[in-house]
């Protein structure tokens, strides 16, 4: 079984955008540990990094939770996984920049999209990676090894870094879970950029994707979360990184809403 694709589950624990807010996360985590059933799989929906100050303390809590459910009765590891969001996508991309022809531009399309504040996660200033992009390609052969160095300091970061997936569907194409969004005339195989950094579906539409029953993502950098909920999609708004609350929809097979919790 591919690892984005769901089976043998019978309700869905689907997690809005964290944004680096670890006292919230912890707290979600515990409302969710209060109620987890086997049989239940998780789904973070991405951004579990952000703009929030504690991004090092929100992954290990993330890890840190995984375990715990790990430590269970029947559970694997297949039940808890992650979705690419863009916080994550622009620390992969940051990996690749060695091999980008231009990188000067890009690296600063990626600081205004946030990068930044990812970086000092892991203690890397903004001016050296600035530095080895005006130098070319290798300088920044060097800096990437870096870079992997210090998140692989710290305990399964890398290793969660490289098990994000782009979307995650259930086995019978009921529901799809994406980060962001999609393009309506796309399959899954040539949605590119869109899972992370949004696509040209208006998630208000009444028309299925795919013969999917219910498309599921995230939208971080809102006030507070929520929920916004039409036939075929459902929207987990989340202020996490923004100062405000942080959700998780449980959902059943069909992608009926049986619970919202937030923190």
């Amino acid at each position: 079984m591919q690892k984005n694709i769901l089976s043998d589950y019978n309700r869905i624990w689907a997690i809005s955008a964290l944004g680096g807010d670890f006292v919230r996360t912890r707290q979600l985590h515990r409302k969710i540990a209060d109620k987890f059933q086997i049989g239940d799989k998780v789904i973070y929906l991405g951004n579990v990094f952000g703009k929030g100050s504690d991004n090092l303390k929100t992954v290990n809590e993330v890890l840190f939770f995984r375990r715990a459910l790990l430590a269970l009765p029947s559970v694997k590891a297949g039940d808890i996984l992650f979705l690419k969001g863009s916080c994550e996508d622009l620390l992969l991309k940051t990996m690749q920049l060695a091999f980008c022809p231009s990188p000067k531009p890009v690296l600063k399309w990626m600081f205004d999209q946030g990068l930044e504040a990812l970086l000092q996660t892991y203690n890397i200033k903004k001016m050296d990676l600035e530095i080895a992009a005006s130098k070319g390609a290798v300088a920044l052969s060097y800096f990437v090894p870096e870079l992997k160095k210090k998140i692989k300091a710290h305990d399964g970061h890398f290793d969660y870094l490289m098990a994000l997936q782009k979307e995650i569907h259930t086995k019978d194409e009921t529901l799809l879970f994406v980060h962001r969004g999609l393009f309506k005339q796309k399959s899954l195989l040539r949605q590119e950029e869109a899972f992370c950094w949004g696509g040209t579906l208006p998630f208000e539409t009444e028309e299925p994707y795919k013969g999917f029953s219910k498309v599921i993502r995230t939208l971080p950098y809102q006030e507070n979360a929520s929920l916004c909920e039409t036939e075929f999609y459902l929207t987990l708004l989340s202020g996490g990184g923004h100062d405000g609350s942080v959700g998780v929809a449980l959902l059943d097979k069909k992608g009926k809403v049986l619970d919202f919790l937030k923190a």
